[in-house]
């Protein structure tokens, strides 16, 4: 249903928001983005900050790499020879997980639904194993917290039963718009590696500015940098790490866009989705990401501090305690705000708090339905993230067996297995977190744009809206 007005494809479906039917072109959506330069005062903050903290790796670097004479020994040598054992771990297990991440994936594809009422069972589970080993331990306190975590799982498990089928439905979705923009998947490994090389980078300066700081005057050394460093140290890093989590946040977000609203565009390897949508996060969003980005790391910092001042002990302790905590509810609840501004900065090119206006009006029309889907499907890419670092951990096992790497090193499987187990989780979360970005815009786009879905991909809507009636029988 539908014609040609000479202007873009009309296309009529039924809006679940307004509960009404609509007609949308496909030149709607593209005229709707801005290629306007947003926020880019926090944009120019970032830069200022990689600069800086480059900057002064280059000053100090020299002084992070000092060797102190009394470590200098026949000890190196087999330090040396340790550090290559877990070089070759680490690489072989990625080999292990990579191919494990893959077999995930391609399950995910095949039996999605299952895997989401597994990962309910798995939840469940998890909390019943909790109580379970408060009881061993005897700690009775911990154990009633744990059952009522229990029975609070069980009841929400019933309640979002039914929501389940149209869970699956975005999940299914968001895996073939990633599968149709491949690379969305490269770039997330890239991201990666840029935020390992720039950790790289700030550990030498922190560690250069920490050494010229040190106060060797009496026996003892004492830590010289004063707060006002250190704190600017962690906000450093924090802010460049949610710029990087974020950017590619962004990127995903506008990819499924296009493919969602401009097929033709958004499929193939390189599309032109993906490059225009990375071209956008980098340029005219990139302002709007530093600016929710510096927000979030912000509170990071703050609850750094107040976690030091707590460690610290003293009269102070019980406030810092109270504050780490208010600050950690505020880091999730704009963390889980975060993430839904970010595709509305991928897919229009908002600003952020325009972005952040559009979040709010998304909750007001969809809120527990898009609450519910979030925590499914990110419930079920935990856990298969988990289980591709215990098959990375079962690998790093049977390459320890079959190596001479750990011969001289104590407690070998045990290292070995939790090499494996940590690498094979980070590298499947990579490309869960990327499926999971995928699922938030296309929630968001079926709030959105359903007449385009209808259009562009008919079997897919098909299925989503059949969902979304089961869940809802009065739409």
């Amino acid at each position: 249903m539908g014609a040609n007005d000479g202007e873009g494809v009309v296309a009529t479906a039924y809006d679940h928001n307004t509960g009404s039917y609509i007609e949308t072109t496909s030149a709607a959506f593209t005229d709707k983005r801005t290629s306007t330069c947003r926020d880019p005062i926090f944009a120019l903050l970032f830069v200022i900050n990689v600069v800086g903290i480059i900057a002064t790796a280059s000053a100090y670097g020299k002084k992070a790499f000092d060797d102190d004479d009394d470590f200098q020994s026949s000890e190196d040598d087999s330090n040396s020879d340790e550090m290559k054992a877990y070089v070759y771990m680490a690489l072989g297990c990625s080999g292990g997980a990579v191919v494990a991440t893959m077999a995930m994936f391609a399950i995910m594809m095949c039996i999605p639904q299952f895997l989401i009422k597994l990962a309910v069972f798995f939840n469940i589970l998890c909390c019943a194993a909790l109580v379970a080993f408060a009881i061993i331990i005897n700690q009775i306190v911990l154990a009633i917290i744990a059952g009522v975590i229990f029975l609070i799982s069980i009841c929400w498990a019933f309640c979002v039963w039914s929501r389940i089928p149209f869970a699956t439905a975005n999940l299914v979705t968001a895996c073939k718009a990633v599968l149709d923009n491949c690379s969305v998947i490269l770039l997330s490994y890239i991201f990666v590696l840029i935020s390992v090389g720039f950790t790289g980078v700030f550990a030498v300066a922190f560690s250069g500015v920490y050494e010229d700081k040190k106060d060797c005057s009496f026996s003892n050394c004492s830590n010289g940098m004063n707060g006002g460093i250190y704190a600017l140290f962690i906000l450093s890093y924090f802010f460049y790490q949610e710029v990087i989590k974020n950017t590619i946040h962004v990127i995903i977000g506008g990819t499924v866009g296009t493919w969602w609203f401009l097929p033709e565009e958004g499929k193939g390897c390189c599309s032109s989705g993906v490059l225009g949508s990375m071209k956008r996060a980098l340029t005219t969003s990139f302002g709007s990401i530093c600016f929710g980005s510096l927000l979030v790391a912000i509170i990071q910092t703050l609850k750094q501090l107040a976690r030091n001042a707590r460690e610290q002990g003293g009269s102070m302790a019980l406030l810092a305690c109270i504050a780490e905590c208010i600050l950690g509810c505020l880091e999730s609840l704009l963390q889980y705000f975060n993430k839904w501004a970010f595709i509305y900065v991928g897919l229009y090119g908002f600003s952020y708090l325009e972005s952040g206006k559009k979040v709010i009006e998304l909750f007001k029309a969809r809120g527990w339905d898009t609450i519910i889907a979030d925590d499914l499907v990110g419930m079920t890419l935990f856990m298969l993230s988990f289980l591709c670092g215990l098959l990375s951990g079962v690998f790093g096992l049977f390459l320890e067996d079959q190596t001479s790497w750990f011969d001289d090193i104590g407690h070998a499987k045990l290292i070995s297995m939790l090499i494996g187990l940590i690498v094979g989780l980070v590298l499947c979360l990579i490309l869960m977190s990327a499926i999971g970005s995928s699922v938030n815009a296309v929630i968001v786009c079926f709030a959105e744009g359903p007449s385009e879905f209808a259009k562009n991909h008919p079997q897919l809507s098909s299925k989503m809206v059949s969902a979304y009636a089961k869940a809802h029988p009065g739409y």
